[in-house]
């Protein structure tokens, strides 16, 4: 299949088109025709290798994080998804990809992709989504009162004002860089993160 394939870090030109196999799949995994990938700061530094230490990826590789597209393959133990479902996704960071014509992945990293949204615009969500969500609800439920800066991040940004009019908060943002909230504990214990479309 074809992918964008990271063969070295460190270069401008370490990434490159190419063929790669077929992803293999597990027994959780939904089999997704990547439709539209979203690309992110997070991909550009993993590519030139800041994350080398963290996110140790054997080199070549395929490049991408955010993903939407079509399902055309279910493992034996997935329920939630058959194949022609729309569904967007971010895959675990040990299994990226979504720079390619197909990726495996677990279906619990996957939510159906919602009728009023494209694939293009579906792509773009899941890293920027998780984030906002992430600093605004996990951290900021931990930490009451807590300074969130979001400076120079309009996605994530735009994503926290909308995840802000929708959770009850007791105090408003300071100014459009950072917020100050008084979190409830919401949603609270045993709470998954899905990413479910209507």
């Amino acid at each position: 299949m074809k992918a964008f394939i990271v063969d070295r870090y460190k270069g401008k030109d370490g990434v490159q088109a190419g063929d790669v196999p077929s992803p293999q799949m597990r027994d959780d995994d939904v089999l997704v025709q990547i439709h539209a990938a979203g690309v992110n700061p997070l991909d550009v530094k993993i590519s030139v290798g800041e994350f080398m230490l963290t996110l140790p990826y054997r080199v070549p590789f395929v490049l991408g994080n955010d993903l939407a597209g079509v399902v055309v393959q279910v493992g034996p133990r997935v329920q939630r998804f058959k194949p022609g479902d729309e569904v967007y996704a971010l895959p675990d960071k040990d299994r990226i990809g979504t720079f390619a014509q197909f990726i495996a992945i677990d279906q619990a990293a996957v939510a159906h992709k919602p009728r009023t949204v494209s694939m293009q615009e579906a792509a773009s969500l899941p890293l920027v989504a998780l984030t906002a969500w992430q600093a605004l609800v996990e951290r900021a439920a931990k930490n009451r009162g807590v300074s969130i800066p979001c400076r120079s991040m309009r996605s994530m940004n735009c994503l926290a004002n909308e995840y802000r009019s929708c959770i009850s908060f007791s105090s408003v943002p300071v100014n459009n860089a950072t917020f100050n909230f008084d979190v409830p504990c919401w949603p609270g214990p045993g709470t998954t993160r899905s990413m479910s479309g209507a």
